[in-house]
């Protein structure tokens, strides 16, 4: 069977892939933690209220994240101030795409401020890289513009969804700002869970 010029790149992608699938799975801290960026969101905490980033009721986000038809976010601890997430590999029948990124939020205490990160996905870079030579190289874009839409969507969508993880955030600081006592953590109220 011949082989193309493409068929070592694919198949660095394929082991991309493969090499990412499993680091997702295995919730590898610098995995999560390293990366080109490509999403960025922060809420700014004033001074006088800083005290409650010590205990933020962060494992309360899995209640208080949207639900959508896509597939759930799902978050675990990485560090005392680091928590990452990703799509759910079980969704229950729910709709999914092609992730391109995988999120971390980050709790600086010194500058009052919670970030929340989407680092790209190397395959996904690889591969946008790829398309982008192979039209320069092609002089035209063709099915190839195809495939770069498709990414470029499932980034718009992710985008979107990480936006609910600012969102579950927001709660979880308005909530802790009106209970008057950020120390103690509360269960979620329903009305405060978005859905």
């Amino acid at each position: 069977m011949p082989r193309g010029p493409a068929s070592p790149l694919f198949l660095v992608f394929l082991g991309l892939a493969m090499a990412e699938m499993g680091l997702l799975a295995m919730w590898s801290k610098r995995y999560f933690m390293l990366g080109l960026p490509i999403f960025v969101r922060r809420i700014t905490i004033k001074r006088s209220e800083r005290r409650l980033l010590a205990n933020l009721p962060l494992q309360y986000l899995q209640d208080t994240t949207r639900r959508t038809f896509w597939a759930d976010l799902a978050y675990r601890p990485l560090t005392r101030t680091t928590w990452a997430f990703r799509e759910a590999f079980h969704f229950e029948r729910r709709a999914g795409y092609y992730p391109v990124m995988r999120g971390v939020i980050e709790i600086d205490r010194r500058h009052g401020e919670i970030r929340v990160i989407g680092r790209a996905a190397w395959h996904a870079v690889f591969i946008t890289c790829v398309c982008l030579a192979a039209t320069v190289k092609l002089g035209h874009a063709g099915p190839i513009a195809l495939f770069l839409f498709l990414i470029g969507g499932s980034y718009l969508i992710q985008r979107w969804r990480f936006g609910h993880a600012v969102e579950a955030l927001q709660v979880l600081v308005d909530q802790a700002l009106a209970d008057g006592n950020p120390g103690v953590v509360h269960p979620v109220p329903e009305a405060m869970r978005l859905r």
